[in-house]
């Protein structure tokens, strides 16, 4: 998959550093019963459920970061145009996917088992 035509690639130092403050956030967001090595959208206790991503859990348009976490790829992108794409994705494009605010606030999440979440950290 080209992520690249969803958004800006992150270069891999940006990507590290926001990934470990996705982790350090999520920590105490964490549900108990599952294990630390899953993805971090599995791991991610919310505050909202939905069958799918809300487009209210965004707060209006704006750019997100999307950390796709199978393929270790973070994205800058608009919140429509990633939720459209999302939207679109096969069945068999069954991504674990954090998509949170530069500044690590808040997580909406979907996993490769089609839960949608989304938690606020701050």
């Amino acid at each position: 998959m080209d992520f690249s035509l969803i958004g800006e690639k992150l270069r891999a130092v940006e990507a590290e550093n926001l990934r470990v403050r996705l982790m350090k956030q999520a920590e105490t967001h964490r549900i108990a019963e599952r294990m630390p090595g899953i993805p971090i959208a599995c791991q991610i206790n919310a505050t909202e459920t939905s069958d799918h991503i809300e487009r209210a859990w965004f707060g209006g348009e704006g750019t997100v970061i999307a950390f796709f976490e199978n393929d270790n790829v973070m994205v800058r992108a608009t919140v429509s145009f990633l939720l459209d794409f999302l939207a679109q994705r096969e069945p068999w494009q069954d991504w674990d996917v954090c998509i949170f605010d530069y500044d690590v606030t808040w997580c909406a999440a979907i996993t490769h088992n089609d839960e949608a979440k989304f938690v606020r950290f701050a």
